[in-house]
């Protein structure tokens, strides 16, 4: 036996082109620069419900099938980073700007392990849908994103598709927490103190099951949301003067690399939903867990707007 190590992993992700989409021909795979990942093929299955005179089960049988899972990733700027940013807003960079759209995007996901013995194993899903993706900060550490994936069966090969190439992710910095250079809640910047912060966007992508079909059908989207979540040295009752009236605010995050690459996340209308102070036990300081919801803005016609600036 030749256990095979994820230390030589690699993950590609090429987007879905014709109707209905399929894989194009000599795909370019956009490679995460991942951590981890947990994309894994999902059974459903039922068993027997006979009524046998062994008092044992007499079959399993396969009812449903699909695949799932997230992509854990520093935050780097890089394509399949700025592609899952795009599929989660349902949208499209234009000028270096992203707002929310309408648009579906389907992918072709390949994990590819490498073989001790010689040569790839390659586990492959078709159809892939960008379900949700989050953005994380704590201090002390490099900023994290966590992308969930929604799609049909996982073919499992041992040959790559002709004509596939693989084009090196690139090595631009990663984005860590002291770089954050904006922080902006109801006009005031920089003014609180977090400890943690999250920005999470969730399309409700749904699948469609229909009879004669083992998987997806077809996947559609749903109503987008995005949540902004936090815990924050409490110092004021600014923030509850918000949660209790239900005043509306704007929300700004912008966070950096150490070459001066960025993106600005803005969010022109929100609603404080929680963030109550909170004293846990002696030796602690009180905080406030906060969440914020983002609403669409007629005017900028988004929810979220994203901007992203390239120096190096």
């Amino acid at each position: 036996m030749t256990v095979i190590s994820a230390d030589v992993f690699q993950l590609g992700a090429v987007r879905e082109t014709g109707a209905p989409p399929v894989t194009p021909s000599n795909p370019a795979f956009m490679l995460a620069r991942l951590s981890s990942e947990s994309l894994n093929f999902q059974p459903t299955t039922i068993i027997s419900p006979e009524l046998d005179p062994s008092g044992q089960v007499r079959d399993s049988i396969l009812t449903g099938a699909r695949t799932t899972g997230a992509i854990e990733m520093p935050v780097s700027r890089h394509p399949f980073f700025d592609d899952a940013l795009a599929a989660v807003l349902r949208g499209t960079w234009s000028a270096h700007v992203l707002k929310v759209g309408s648009t579906l995007a389907l992918y072709t996901l390949e994990k590819r392990f490498t073989n001790p013995a010689g040569g790839f194993i390659y586990h492959r899903v078709n159809g892939a849908a960008v379900a949700s993706a989050s953005i994380s900060i704590s201090p002390g550490r490099e900023i994290t994103a966590s992308v969930n994936y929604s799609g049909g069966t996982m073919d499992f090969v041992e040959s790559a598709i002709a004509g596939s190439t693989y084009p090196d992710p690139g090595t631009r910095p990663l984005f860590a927490a002291p770089e954050v250079s904006e922080i902006t809640v109801a006009g005031s910047t920089n003014a609180l103190c977090f400890s943690d912060l999250s920005m999470e966007f969730n399309s409700n992508v749904r699948g469609i099951e229909c009879i004669g079909t083992l998987g997806f059908k077809e996947q559609v989207l749903g109503r987008f949301e995005a949540t902004i979540r936090g815990t924050a040295y409490f110092v004021s009752n600014d923030l509850l003067d918000y949660l209790v009236n239900q005043n509306e605010f704007a929300a700004t995050i912008t966070i950096d690399d150490s070459q001066g690459n960025k993106y600005d996340f803005d969010f022109p209308r929100c609603r404080m939903t929680s963030g109550g102070a909170v004293a846990g036990g002696t030796n602690q300081d009180v905080v406030s867990n906060i969440a914020m919801q983002a609403l669409y803005d007629p005017v900028t016609q988004t929810t979220v707007t994203i901007t992203r600036t390239q120096v190096a």
